[in-house]
């Protein structure tokens, strides 16, 4: 260490040193630890959004929260399909029935699955109680949601 004019240590200069490569790694694994903590609660913060969005309080009912993660990736139906309009608002036709809404389909399934297991009416799942992940993949031919929110809009596209 050498010490400045003004009385500050500074550390030794010594570019392209083993200890600089040791360092830059260093520096590199530190980003990718907080930059996958970013995504953490990036994620914990749409669970929690979504949560709400279900009627749930995320604080409260912390241990069905599970629920809000399933409601978010659940699959569509058979005889529904996603589509996005010109504006980038997502909406869901049933081809079965020739309607569309702006909410997932199976979004009211969630909540009240939430209520009733609130509410004493339903059991929460052995691996849930637990404290397990429990829940199986969606098939691979099921679309995926990829997004969080739908605009509450009561009118349908026809």
């Amino acid at each position: 260490q050498l010490s400045d004019d003004d009385g500050s240590i500074s550390p030794p200069s010594s570019a392209g040193s083993e200890s600089d490569s040791v360092s830059d790694g260093e520096d590199e694994e530190i980003a990718k630890i907080l930059s996958m903590q970013e995504k953490v609660q990036s994620a914990i913060k749409e669970v929690h959004e979504f949560a709400k969005y279900l009627g749930m309080d995320p604080e409260k009912d912390s241990k069905m929260l599970w629920i809000a993660v399933e409601a978010m990736s659940a699959p569509l139906p058979a005889g529904w399909q996603e589509y996005t309009t010109p504006d980038g608002q997502v909406y869901f036709y049933n081809k079965l029935k020739d309607t569309t809404q702006w909410e997932h389909p199976m979004d009211e399934y969630h909540r009240q699955l939430y209520k009733k297991i609130r509410e004493g009416g339903g059991t929460m799942p052995k691996s849930r109680e637990a404290g397990g992940g429990g829940g199986g993949k969606a098939p691979a031919d099921k679309k995926k949601r990829r997004h969080i929110f739908q605009p509450q809009h009561s009118e349908s596209f026809g």
